[in-house]
C-alpha cells in the first residue's frame, strides 16, 4: 500500500511540476503543434487551391469577376465565409484541446495570450504593418499583379521568424517556399492570373509543409 501511495505521490508531483512550468513558460514548448495541426494544414492547402481554382474558373467563364451573376457571387462569398470560419473554429478547438492536456485551466482567452505575447507581437506587428502598406501602395498605383508575390514573400519571412516562438521547425519549409515562390512569381509569373499565383505560393506551400510534417514524424518514429 505504501508503494502505491509513493507512486501516486510521484505522479502527482510530476503533474504539479509540469503544470507549474507550463504556466510560467510558452505552452507550445510542451505541445507538438505540427501533429496537432497537420490535418488543418492539409485541409487549408487543399481549400486554398480549390477556392482559388473555382473562382478562376468562374472568371474565365464569365469574362471577369464583375460579370459573374449575383447569385453565383453570393454562393462564392458564402462558401468563403463558411470555410474560413470552419477552419478557424477547427484550429482553435484542436489547439485548445491539446493545450488543456498540458494545463487544465487554460481557456481560449489564455491561449490567445500565449499566441500573442510581447515577444511574438514585436516580430509580427512590423510585418503586418509592412504588408498593409504594400497592399495600399499597389492598389493606389494600379499594380495589383504585384500584391500576391509580395504577400508571399513577406508572409514567408514572417513564418520563418516565428519558428522559435511556436517551436514548429516545419514553418521554415513553408516560409522558405513562400519566399522562393514569391520571388519566382515576381520574376517570371506576373502574366499569370493572381489566383493561379495564390495556388503556386500559398496552396503548394501548405501542402509542402504537410508533407514535411509526415516525413519528420516517420523519421522520429524510426529513431525511437
Amino acid at each position: 500500500m505504501n508503494k502505491e501511495q509513493d507512486v501516486k505521490q510521484v505522479i502527482d508531483d510530476l503533474v504539479f511540476i509540469k503544470t507549474a512550468i507550463s504556466k510560467n513558460s510558452n505552452i507550445f514548448k510542451f505541445m507538438s503543434i505540427t501533429d496537432i495541426l497537420k490535418t488543418f494544414i492539409l485541409f487549408s492547402g487543399l481549400l486554398i487551391i480549390a477556392l482559388s481554382s473555382g473562382i478562376y474558373f468562374l472568371i474565365g467563364k464569365y469574362g471577369d469577376f464583375q460579370g459573374i451573376p449575383s447569385g453565383v457571387k453570393f454562393i462564392v462569398y458564402l462558401i468563403l465565409v463558411v470555410s474560413v470560419a470552419a477552419v478557424g473554429v477547427f484550429k482553435t478547438k484542436t489547439i485548445l484541446g491539446a493545450a488543456q492536456h498540458v494545463n487544465r485551466d487554460i481557456t481560449v482567452g489564455k491561449l490567445f495570450k500565449e499566441v500573442y505575447t510581447s515577444q511574438s507581437l514585436v516580430i509580427m506587428l512590423p510585418y503586418i504593418f509592412s504588408i498593409s502598406m504594400i497592399i495600399v501602395f499597389f492598389v493606389n498605383n494600379q499594380h495589383m499583379e504585384y500584391i500576391v508575390p509580395f504577400l508571399s514573400i513577406f508572409f514567408g519571412l514572417l513564418c520563418s521568424s516565428m519558428v522559435n516562438i511556436f517551436h514548429v521547425k516545419e514553418l521554415l519549409v513553408l516560409g522558405s517556399w513562400l519566399v522562393l515562390s514569391g520571388v519566382i512569381a515576381l520574376l517570371s509569373m506576373l502574366s499569370l492570373h493572381p489566383l493561379l499565383i495564390v495556388n503556386f505560393t500559398f496552396g503548394i506551400g501548405m501542402l509542402l509543409m504537410y508533407v514535411m510534417i509526415l516525413i519528420s514524424s516517420v523519421a522520429e518514429k524510426g529513431e525511437q
